[in-house]
């Protein structure tokens, strides 16, 4: 049995060290940093399998994620996507620890970022 653990986000400015939680979640949000910009769709559909077949209903979470590095335009970023899409995404661009960071405690502020943000 897994114990129930919340979704948490540590960081630590001074060393850049930065742990992520498996169930942090960002919600529908804009985002933009400096000259790196994310776009990230996530759509919720549902697979059904036909009359015949034998399977079951099951929900399935499409996600496509876009990454690039241009300046000063705004993306959003569609909801319920992990933060580990998000920083996956970023550290394609060459985003820094401080970037994520940085982007971590704006999401926070904003409401977006679905977990406890511990600043160490």
């Amino acid at each position: 049995m897994q114990p129930d653990t919340p979704a948490r986000v540590v960081v630590n400015e001074r060393t850049g060290t930065i742990i992520i939680g498996e169930n942090v979640k960002v919600s529908t949000v804009a985002l933009a940093h400096g000259n790196l910009n994310i776009t990230i769709r996530s759509e919720t559909q549902v697979s059904q399998p036909n009359a015949l077949a034998e399977g079951q209903t099951a929900i399935v979470e499409n996600s496509d994620l876009e990454v690039s590095e241009e300046g000063g335009q705004l993306r959003v970023v569609a909801g319920a996507v992990s933060l580990g899409k998000v920083v996956k995404g970023l550290n394609t661009l060459g985003a820094t620890p401080r970037d994520l960071i940085a982007i971590f405690q704006a999401l926070k502020k904003a409401g977006a970022l679905q977990a406890e943000l511990v600043v160490m």
